[in-house]
């Protein structure tokens, strides 16, 4: 395990995927707390493509740098099975990727919510949002995930996520919603979003208002 706390993580996410063995030693707590305890940590840049296959799918990738600026490398590690193709919303949230919602066969809208733990590389899954979303907006905010849009006007507009108790609730109702979001971020604490005519709005959950 002490060799192991000292491979980079990409070489890491390849040895996982060897063998179950190999699979087990990468994916245990253990490992992780070796290498906290050695100063072993390192930035990655995570990469999710979909793969133009006659059976379409998606599929992860950790970017690593060589030494030449010129050249990188991907280095494929487990991805979602049920993953949707598109419209999903991403948000990172301490050490995992959040995957929320989508379209299932390009027109089903998922309510479905998966997590990758960056250290371990597994999978999780997530409790369901209240509505089905595609194309919503999301953002973190005091360790909360905070969603809205990409859903039936008359479903629940917005949720937000407790990772803490693991459980969804309703967003206060916002006066005008927006069915289409192209984009969101968050800014001074606030999730920000654009909608298909390029208008901004926002929900502040401190201040719990749009």
């Amino acid at each position: 395990m002490n060799c192991l706390a000292r491979v980079s993580r990409p070489d890491l996410a390849a040895l996982s995927m060897v063998s179950k063995r190999y699979h087990s030693l990468v994916a245990s707590p253990d490992l992780y707390k070796i290498r906290s305890l050695i100063g072993r940590t390192e930035t990655y840049v995570y990469v999710c493509l979909r793969i133009p296959t006659p059976v379409p799918s998606v599929r992860w990738y950790i970017l690593r740098r060589r030494k030449t600026l010129d050249a990188s490398d991907l280095i494929q590690i487990p991805s979602l099975p049920s993953q949707p193709l598109e419209a999903s919303s991403v948000v990172v949230l301490d050490c995992s990727i959040y995957v929320i919602g989508g379209l299932i066969k390009g027109e089903q809208r998922s309510s479905d919510v998966w997590s990758l733990d960056c250290r371990t590389h597994v999978w999780h899954p997530v409790p369901s949002m209240g509505a089905a979303r595609a194309y919503g907006a999301a953002g973190v905010v005091d360790g909360k995930i905070y969603v809205f849009g990409g859903c039936d006007v008359d479903d629940n507009y917005g949720e937000v996520f407790d990772p803490e108790i693991q459980t969804w609730n309703p967003l206060p109702p916002m006066p005008k919603r927006k069915k289409h979001i192209h984009s969101s971020m968050v800014r001074d604490q606030k999730v920000y979003a654009l909608d298909e005519k390029e208008r901004t709005f926002y929900y502040s959950p401190r201040e719990g208002k749009w």
